[in-house]
């Protein structure tokens, strides 16, 4: 039988066998189990089935992705890859989507499929805690983005790490290269330090010798950075960029983590 205590409206599901629901004050939950579908007939039957879903008040959550740009410091040999839209749907049009919320009673829900021969067993999952999560996907991410810094001329830069976490209250973004070419820590300084500002970023201080330098700056966002060059040899240096983000109050409950 459906469920009985769903505190949001769930239409009529063809080839219902039955549901397993837990309902208390606290966190409510539902697998909805189907008759097993031919392969093929899966997706219409989702489809279908979203279709009165929307209708009955729930819809698809948005995702937001970090636009696909270079992000800190850039390979000589990176390949010129184009851009990612910003906005995208957690679904393309020919798929169904897999995954559906319901803001006024606050329940998350996903399709879970599993291939069986020649058919398709589908259970539809209903969570009150998996809400919050794909809600916080529909965010901009928290993770605060580099500039995308290139070599100067004559030189070669080899990406060797990089990647950014978070927590409640702060979150982070590195890039890690190494340098190869004739010149000074004063003139790699000189080159990245314009592509910086040329980005809006302000030295606050700086300091160094032939060997080392390393410089703190604010982004336009009111974030702190610090940039250093390191030499590890002859015609060899080590630069590295790390940005720091405080965020105003602390999310409590929440991490994020890329890499």
């Amino acid at each position: 039988m459906p469920p009985q205590h769903a505190p949001a409206p769930l239409p009529p599901l063809t080839g219902l066998l039955g549901s397993i629901e837990t309902a208390d004050a606290r966190d409510y939950s539902a697998q909805l189990y189907l008759q097993p579908l031919p392969i093929d007939a899966a997706d219409d039957f989702i489809h279908r089935t979203n279709a009165a879903l929307l209708a009955a008040g729930w819809r698809v959550p948005q995702m937001r992705w970090p636009t696909s740009q270079p992000s800190g410091f850039v390979a000589s040999d990176r390949p010129d890859f184009p851009a990612r839209p910003t906005d995208l749907t957690l679904a393309q049009p020919e798929q169904p989507a897999q995954r559906l919320i319901h803001d006024g009673a606050g329940l998350g829900a996903t399709w879970d499929s599993r291939a069986e021969g020649a058919q398709t067993h589908l259970c539809f999952n209903i969570q009150a805690g998996l809400y919050r999560h794909l809600v916080w996907e529909e965010e901009d991410s928290p993770l605060p983005t580099l500039p995308a810094l290139s070599a100067p001329a004559g030189w070669t830069l080899e990406v060797i790490g990089g990647g950014g976490n978070g927590g409640g209250r702060a979150s982070h973004a590195s890039s890690l290269a190494l340098l190869r070419g004739t010149g000074s820590a004063q003139e790699l300084y000189a080159h990245f330090g314009g592509q910086l500002e040329g980005q809006g970023w302000t030295e606050q201080s700086a300091a160094g010798n032939d060997t080392l330098t390393a410089s703190v700056w604010h982004t336009p966002d009111g974030d702190l950075a610090l940039l250093t060059l390191s030499g590890r040899g002859p015609g060899l240096w080590q630069a590295s960029l790390g940005l720091t983000r405080l965020l105003g109050e602390a999310a409590e409950g929440r991490s994020w983590f890329s890499f």
